[in-house]
């Protein structure tokens, strides 16, 4: 935890013909929370970013966490499934009884998360940015 982070802007972003952020514009942040896979659940780490480096000069203060597809901003933290394939007995209201196959027993150690270098991520601003002339 407390790790920097350095991310550059992927695409240059326009509004309407107006250049607002360049690919040589900067993210800063840093690791928030890491928790190494235990038995039963996945690893999880979360980054946070906090400041824009604009590459005509101005430091922007931002408050951003990365869109990681869930709906919480942080990777992994799933729980394993069980170890052990056994036949369960289910039974549905006015239709019956069948056995349903499911993981049982003791859950599976979960996993690192691993993330490329170059790996494109979408941040989603917590607060709005003021971007000067704009």
């Amino acid at each position: 935890e407390g790790q920097p982070v350095l991310a550059s802007v992927a695409q240059d972003m326009y509004v309407g013909q107006s250049l607002v952020l360049s690919r040589q514009d900067r993210v800063m942040g840093q690791v928030v929370r890491v928790d190494k896979p235990i038995e039963g659940r996945n690893a999880i780490l979360e980054i946070h970013f906090y400041q824009l480096q604009l590459a005509n000069g101005p430091v922007l203060p931002i408050d951003a966490v990365v869109d990681t597809g869930q709906s919480y901003p942080y990777w992994g933290g799933q729980l394993t499934k069980g170890t052990e394939l056994k036949v369960v007995p289910y039974h549905i209201y006015q239709i019956g009884s069948y056995g349903r196959a499911m993981y049982r027993g003791p859950r599976e150690k979960g996993i690192h998360i691993k993330i490329p270098p170059g790996e494109r991520l979408v941040l989603t601003m917590q607060q709005p940015v003021k971007l000067y002339g704009f």
